[in-house]
C-alpha cells in the first residue's frame, strides 16, 4: 500500500509539473484582441482600395474628355502646334495610367481580391 501512495505522489508530482501555464494572465485576452484589430485594418483597407479605384476611373474618365476637348480648347500655345502638345498630353496620361492601373492590380493581388 506504502508502495501505491508512493506511485501515486509520483504521479501527482509529474502531472504538476506538465501543468500548462499562461505566459501572461491575459494573454487570450491580447490574442483575441489582436485578431480583432487586424480584421477591422482589412475591412479599412478594403474601403481604401474601393475608393482608389473609383477615383483611378474618374481619373481616366477625366484624362480621356481633357484628350478628347484639347484640341477644340487651344490653337497654339506659345507657338507650338496643338497636336504637339495634345501628343504629348496623351503619351503622359497612357504612362501615368498604365503604371496606376499596374499598382492597383498588385494591391488588389496582395488582398486577395484578384
Amino acid at each position: 500500500m506504502a508502495d501505491f501512495l508512493h506511485e501515486d505522489e509520483k504521479f501527482r508530482q509529474m502531472m504538476q509539473k506538465s501543468k500548462l501555464t499562461m505566459p501572461f494572465q491575459d494573454f487570450e485576452d491580447r490574442i483575441m484582441q489582436k485578431i480583432e484589430d487586424s480584421t477591422q485594418a482589412k475591412s479599412a483597407v478594403l474601403k481604401d482600395i474601393r475608393i482608389s479605384l473609383l477615383f483611378f476611373i474618374l481619373g481616366a474618365g477625366y484624362g480621356i474628355a481633357i484628350s478628347l476637348f484639347l484640341p477644340e480648347i487651344l490653337s497654339s500655345i506659345s507657338g507650338i502646334p496643338t497636336e504637339e502638345v495634345l501628343l504629348v498630353f496623351r503619351v503622359t496620361f497612357v504612362l501615368l495610367v498604365l503604371f496606376l492601373f499596374e499598382r492597383l492590380l498588385k494591391l488588389l493581388k496582395k488582398y486577395g481580391l484578384v
